[in-house]
């Protein structure tokens, strides 16, 4: 008898191919999304992490100025004896307007906060007094809000839980004031950016207090200040989709409480 042809089939059927393909492609979109989601999430982490650094260092800076602003009245009206001592914006050293804290209050009712803080401080800078002398100076310091940059805010979310809600940058400025109440060249650096505002308005983030801890609007009332406010990320949370808030606060007794 003669053998019988070999019928076994080689290789995969065109079929059987299109559905590996499939199968593949069908695992990959799985892998891919899974992939997606970690990397957004990843991303949201790291932000919020940044975020919160970010909000630690400003809180101390803040906090670590409000400490060195304000000094008891001044021993006596000369100008070796005053330099230490703060005076009003513009105002010379004598020992009339001293123990002022903060100024340009912008409090609607005494139970508003505000959204800058501007005091006197000397913060070790040195500078040449009136008497001839050399020694620290006083410096006018200002933590300031501005609204931050359209095209850095365009690729952020939306919180939908505020339509209105905006995002805005810290900045801090220095000027050395001199003797005769003149101040010098202005030195501003960035602090901190995406303060976020529920009403689109420049967040109140500093609220003033007298010595026996009421709100004030008096700047030689001020005896401590509170410094509070809400950080926003720009990217999402994969679950719920809304950005990621973070929340800081901190506070500083001033030297100038007249006790």
């Amino acid at each position: 008898m003669p053998p019988r042809p070999n019928t076994a089939r080689s290789g995969f059927s065109l079929l059987e191919m299109l559905l590996a393909m499939s199968l593949l492609l069908l695992i990959s979109a799985i892998a891919f999304g899974f992939y997606g989601r970690y990397a957004q999430r990843y991303s949201v982490e790291m932000e919020s992490s940044n975020l919160s650094a970010a909000g630690d260092r400003a809180i101390g800076s803040i906090t670590g100025d409000l400490r060195m602003a304000g000094y008891p009245p001044a021993p006596a009206a000369s100008a070796f004896e005053l330099y230490l001592y703060p005076t009003v914006n513009n105002a010379p050293y004598d020992g009339v307007s001293d123990n002022i804290v903060a100024r340009g209050f912008d409090l609607p009712t005494p139970t508003m906060t505000a959204s800058a803080a501007t005091f006197e401080a000397a913060l070790g800078n040195q500078g040449t007094l009136t008497s001839g002398q050399t020694g620290p100076v006083v410096d006018q310091v200002e933590y300031a809000l501005s609204a931050m940059p359209a095209d850095e805010v365009s690729g952020c979310a939306a919180n939908p839980q505020y339509p209105t809600g905006t995002l805005w940058q810290l900045e801090r400025t220095v000027q050395v004031k001199s003797s005769s109440g003149g101040l010098g060249t202005a030195q501003t650096t960035p602090v901190l950016k995406q303060v976020f505002s529920a009403n689109g308005n420049a967040p109140g983030i500093f609220t003033y207090l007298d010595a026996n801890g009421q709100v004030t609007a008096q700047p030689q009332d001020v005896a401590e200040v509170i410094v509070a406010f809400t950080l926003q990320t720009c990217g999402a949370d994969q679950y719920n989709h809304m950005p990621v808030q973070l929340s800081f606060s901190g506070d500083a007794f001033v030297r100038n409480v007249g006790k």
